[in-house]
């Protein structure tokens, strides 16, 4: 039985991936630097980092390594609150001040387990040493 040459050509061919729909998202790396907020359970916890890149169009939630399933719900719950946030037009910029000051959840649809905690913003100097500092 002869291999058809049509059959492995659409077998071995690069995909082309391209985004055809979806929700507008923030950009989820950045090179430069980030400020953060921490995200603590009520027991003083902390869960994770909810952190805004200075470049103006990335923002994200990194999970404390440590934080176990309750960590995992709380970046759940932050997706839907920056996919929400995103869809309103808060600038990535904006995004700290906003949750900051709010009282949570913003978005219908999160369901968080933590808070942020009062007067934690900080910098880091990339989003690799916020990743390393919740992987500690």
């Amino acid at each position: 039985m002869a291999i058809d040459e049509r059959d492995v050509r659409r077998t071995t061919a690069d995909l082309d991936l391209r985004r055809v729909g979806g929700a507008d998202r923030y950009a989820n790396r950045t090179d430069g630097p980030v400020r953060h907020l921490t995200v603590a359970a009520a027991d003083g916890t902390v869960l994770g980092y909810l952190w805004a890149g200075e470049d103006g169009a990335s923002a994200g939630f990194v999970r404390r390594a440590d934080g176990g399933d309750a960590a995992g719900n709380e970046a759940v719950a932050w997706s839907h609150e920056l996919r929400a946030a995103k869809e309103r037009g808060v600038p990535a910029a904006s995004l700290l001040a906003e949750f900051a000051a709010a009282s949570l959840p913003v978005a219908p649809n999160a369901n968080h387990t933590g808070r942020v905690l009062p007067g934690s913003e900080r910098s880091a100097p990339s989003l690799d040493a916020l990743t390393s500092l919740a992987a500690s």
